[in-house]
């Protein structure tokens, strides 16, 4: 069993909020994500870090977040009637989490991907 004290989450929080910090923003109309897997070895357990390889593009804002779909799908899909309801619930998770590390919701940025089953 692993004993979790304050500092333990302190120094969690901390590393946490500094990562968060150093990431750069992907403002704009194109994200380019370059495709890669990674196996990654951590505590003694791996698991599979899939990058998709695609582009994405803005399709929309949603309550300040910014919306993207890939390249040459239903670019309607993520703003459907069906996806409204579901999808104001996750920005609503995510802005919570970001206030918790001092972000503004524009940090946040939602990609649909119909092709993952994570």
């Amino acid at each position: 069993p692993v004993t979790i004290s304050s500092q333990t989450t302190q120094d969690l929080r901390n590393s946490l909020r500094d990562a968060i910090k150093f990431c750069h923003s992907n403002s704009g109309n194109l994200i380019n994500s370059q495709g890669s897997v990674a196996i990654i070895n951590e505590s003694q357990s791996s698991y599979c870090d899939i990058i998709p390889g695609h582009l994405l593009y803005y399709v929309g804002t949603k309550q300040e977040v910014e919306l993207y779909d890939p390249d040459g799908f239903n670019q309607s899909e993520i703003l459907s009637q069906l996806n409204t309801e579901p999808l104001n619930r996750f920005i609503s998770i995510l802005k919570d989490i970001a206030k918790i590390f001092e972000l503004t919701p524009q940090a946040i940025h939602i990609f649909y991907d119909n092709y993952s089953n994570f």
